[in-house]
């Protein structure tokens, strides 16, 4: 069965968890933080989010983001798989 469709509008707030398989680390040094948060910034500059909050963490990290214009869709999708 697949899961219903997310409810998406101009203004809306997401939140996006990421956790590494079998809950191991995402993060492993801090270089990744780093290029984490430079992706971050080129996926916030192409598909148009907001981010109010980030708390990149060895696993799992959260991030709240604030949907403003973009395609529909796409900014919570690729904010989701930043770190894979």
């Amino acid at each position: 069965m697949s899961r219903p469709l997310r409810i998406q509008f101009e203004g809306a707030f997401y939140h996006v968890l990421a956790r590494g398989n079998e809950r191991r680390p995402i993060f492993r040094d801090p270089d990744d933080y780093v290029h984490f948060l430079a992706l971050l910034g080129v996926a916030c500059q192409r598909f148009g989010p907001e981010v109010w909050s980030c708390a990149p963490a060895p696993s799992p990290h959260h991030l709240r983001f604030m949907r403003c214009g973009g395609k529909d869709g796409t900014a919570s999708q690729r904010l989701a798989t930043i770190s894979r």
